[in-house]
């Protein structure tokens, strides 16, 4: 029963009667009959009692302008003197009344006229329904609806409701301009508006749409729109059914809004990324064939640098052979003929019939045979020591720092480890001459008061070093005007060492000495011992 209905039922039954007491003490609503002309209140039942959190002796003689909001105060009572002066039947109208905790509490109130025998205004009766509850919720309602207007201006959306038992809808004007239609309208229209603007390879798009509708599911898909002049749109479309009521018709909402940019920019950027690829591709191939190029360069020059080093190697080989050969001629041949001459000049120097003047001749002709017996045997030394091919490169090497030390007249030491048999004749030959280089630099540049030649094998790798305490110098290899660059032995050393795949290292600082360290891979000691057996 509504607030209005209820007034009438009190205005029909008669004050004081049971039908009366009934409806004034059992409303679910508050009641109140006041004073036509002061509007003082003459009585109130105890739901009005309740919602105005007072009992009746504080409203009773009260007007009920008393407990209505500042606000209302003035327009409540020209209604209210307007209904006593018969200009309108009855007042029904939304106020605010005040709650005893100051509190205000929207109502809905029905007052009607209850008038004597004679017509005059005896009493007033008002039906008043608490509704703040609901009056709070539309004003969250309102605020919401105004927040996502809010957010579908700025984002671009358009609202519309779909009446599927119709067939019509109602758009807003953002939907209206993605339909390329005036803002002003008529509305509802008729679905096939929005049919005839679908573009027709989209046209899976809405029967998707039109049978998610119908069995009551969400949708959501984009398609274009045909405008005038063949223009394309692209649209996103979200819809959802409405919850069906009791007699309300089936309805569909939903949103439309603009993608046609960011589809454009999808396209762009697919085109962009499909041409990006394409040219990975060719990169790639084109990498890879110079790859492949590059490949059969880096191999060919392998195998020529191998053939280079083979080369080298025949060539040290070659090389130490002349060497082995001329030491032993000069030994053989050469110093043979040297010892018979000067057994020849000690004969004739020993024969007692030779003039003094003849024998101080031979005398001084058989100390230069000596001489040259002496130049002849260092010279083949040098050219092939026999400790090499007799004991190997550990004592070759040893007789050689002797043979230094006592020559430069300077303390040298020898200490080696590990080499148990024969190297390889390139590498033992290599190392020798390298060790021999680096002495004869001492000899010629360092000044060096000490100087020590280490030889060992570690693992698969042959380290000789050579280390001097003389003045040094600025070793930087890098630099083109570093000492592998200045001074020919030691690049010379330096390429020697490569011939048998070593390297070549040279640590120095001026006045703090200088070492050399030479490293030469070597074959499996298994390969070493048989070819020392």
């Amino acid at each position: 029963m509504t607030t209005g209905t209820l007034a009438a039922a009190a205005v029909s039954a008669a004050p004081g009667t049971p039908a009366w007491h009934a409806l004034f003490d059992g409303a679910a609503v508050g009641v109140a009959q006041a004073d036509p002309y002061s509007g003082a209140l003459l009585d109130v039942n105890t739901r009005l009692c309740a919602m105005l959190g007072r009992d009746a002796a504080q409203l009773l003689g009260r007007s009920f302008l008393d407990v209505t909001h500042p606000e209302d105060r003035g327009w409540n009572w020209d209604a209210f003197r307007a209904m006593v002066r018969g200009e309108v039947p009855g007042v029904t109208l939304e106020k605010r009344l005040l709650h005893a905790d100051g509190r205000a509490l929207w109502t809905l109130m029905s007052v009607h006229l209850l008038r004597d025998a004679e017509g005059r205004p005896l009493r007033t009766i008002a039906v008043v329904m608490d509704i703040t509850d609901r009056r709070v919720a539309e004003a969250a309602l309102g605020d919401s609806e105004q927040r996502l207007q809010l957010a579908l201006d700025a984002s671009g959306l358009g609202e519309w409701e779909l009446d599927l038992e119709a067939g019509v809808f109602r758009g807003s004007a953002q939907v209206l301009d993605l339909f390329d239609l005036p803002r002003d309208t008529p509305q509802p229209l008729d679905v096939a508006e929005w049919r005839s603007r679908l573009h027709p390879d989209d046209v899976e798009s809405l029967w998707a749409w039109e049978a998610a509708a119908a069995e009551g599911r969400p949708f959501q898909g984009e398609y274009r729109l045909l405008l005038p002049g063949g223009r394309e749109r692209w649209v996103a479309h979200h819809a959802r059914p409405v919850p069906e009521r009791p007699g309300h018709r089936r309805r569909v909402i939903g949103t439309l809004g603009d993608i046609t940019e960011r589809r454009h920019g999808e396209q762009a950027l697919r085109q962009a990324r499909d041409e990006l690829e394409s040219r990975v591709v060719e990169r790639t191939e084109a990498l890879e064939r110079l790859n492949a190029a590059l490949h059969n360069e880096v191999a060919e020059r392998r195998a020529i640098e191998e053939q280079v080093r083979d080369l080298l190697g025949q060539l040290v080989v070659a090389e130490e052979e002349e060497r082995r050969r001329l030491s032993r001629e000069l030994h053989d041949g050469v110093g043979q003929h040297l010892t018979a001459l000067s057994l020849g000049l000690k004969a004739a120097c020993d024969e007692q019939v030779a003039p003094a003047v003849l024998r101080d001749r031979l005398l001084r002709l058989q100390a230069a045979v000596r001489q040259m017996e002496d130049e002849i045997d260092r010279l083949s030394h040098e050219l092939r020591p026999p400790a090499l091919d007799d004991l190997g490169l550990e004592e070759a090497l040893r007789e050689l720092v002797q043979a230094w030390s006592r020559a430069a007249d300077t303390p040298a030491e020898f200490y080696g480890h590990g080499l148990l048999h024969h190297l390889p004749p390139p590498v033992e030959a290599t190392v020798y001459r390298i060790v021999q280089e680096a002495l004869t630099n001492v000899r010629k540049h360092a000044d060096a008061g000490r100087v020590a030649v280490v030889l060992e094998r570690r693992g698969a790798l042959l380290r000789a070093i050579v280390e001097d305490d003389g003045c040094g110098f600025e070793a930087e290899p890098a630099s083109p005007r570093g000492p592998m660059r200045r001074r020919l032995g030691l690049r010379g050393m330096s390429e020697r060492a490569a011939l048998v795949g070593g390297q070549l290292e040279i640590e120095s600082r001026p006045g703090a000495g200088t070492t050399i360290y030479l490293s030469v891979p070597l074959p499996p000691l298994d390969d070493l011992m048989s070819r020392s057996t």
